[in-house]
């Protein structure tokens, strides 16, 4: 993550983070519809997300790959002691 600190100051941030973690990709309308958000205002908390490195853009798994959705980078997701954990390698997050 190139900045591991300003994508964890905001909770919704966070709970993207958990919702990608456990349930994998997710579209930034199904995001912002599960966090009460705007999809504009899910759409920049993404752009956070993205630039700092916590998520990647994957192709869609609705047949035709033209929807895009966020996931985890890979490789970075494991299990912890106490719940899921993001490693990045720079730092890691625990859910818990």
């Amino acid at each position: 993550m190139a900045d591991n600190k300003k994508p964890s100051k905001n909770p919704v941030r966070w709970q993207v983070l958990r919702m990608l973690a456990t349930e994998g990709p997710n579209s930034v309308t199904d995001l912002a519809a599960r966090t009460n958000r705007l999809q504009h205002s899910m759409t920049k908390h993404m752009q956070v997300l993205r630039a700092a490195g916590a998520v990647v853009m994957v192709a869609g798994t609705d047949g035709d790959g033209r929807k895009l959705f966020h996931a985890l980078p890979p490789g970075c997701l494991r299990d912890g002691a106490n719940g899921k954990e993001i490693d990045y390698g720079v730092c890691v997050l625990r859910l818990r």
